[in-house]
């Protein structure tokens, strides 16, 4: 009889396996690929993110869950969310913020495409900030890949450096 009951036991256990949503990955990081376009003057952004660690950083920020959707509400706390945490900002206190014009999905994450408009007479004196998802989780690491004027170079973002020269 206990024999039966292990066995009934393993066997719902091998059937439940495929239903559990797998376990957290053990790194956090995201990719950022940054072009300046020149003659549109603005930086444009394709923001790589793990969709569960934004959810879960969106739903820390909306104390409710929160999914990546379409929805309008979801839309704006995107933007709201991107605006505060991936910028430029300028000299006097300015900051330029970015304008999010979509984004896609890709297996377990997102492709956020964003734009900041920039003069290039401000290229110089602007620093990047990239704090996507280091409220949450402290040992996210951003990589952005820029490319400007010709220049192509990689700044490594983390909790302790969210903001970096944009030349």
């Amino acid at each position: 009889m206990k024999l039966k009951f292990w066995q009934s036991l393993v066997l719902l256990v091998c059937l439940l396996l495929p239903f559990q949503k797998a376990n957290a990955h053990p790194y956090h990081v995201s990719i950022a690929e940054v072009k300046y376009n020149a003659k549109a003057q603005s930086l444009e952004i394709s923001l790589k993110l793990f969709t569960d660690d934004l959810e879960k950083t969106l739903s820390e920020m909306a104390g409710k869950p929160v999914l990546v959707t379409s929805d309008a509400a979801v839309q704006k706390l995107l933007e709201t969310y991107f605006q505060k945490n991936f910028r430029v900002e300028l000299p006097q206190n300015q900051v330029a913020v970015p304008r999010m014009f979509g984004f896609e999905k890709q297996d377990d994450a997102h492709w956020f495409y964003l734009d900041i408009p920039v003069k290039a007479s401000q290229l110089s004196a602007a620093k990047l900030r990239n704090q996507v998802l280091i409220e949450t989780f402290p040992d996210q690491t951003n990589l952005t890949n820029l490319e400007i004027n010709g220049k192509k170079r990689t700044l490594i973002f983390k909790e302790s450096e969210v903001l970096k020269p944009l030349l």
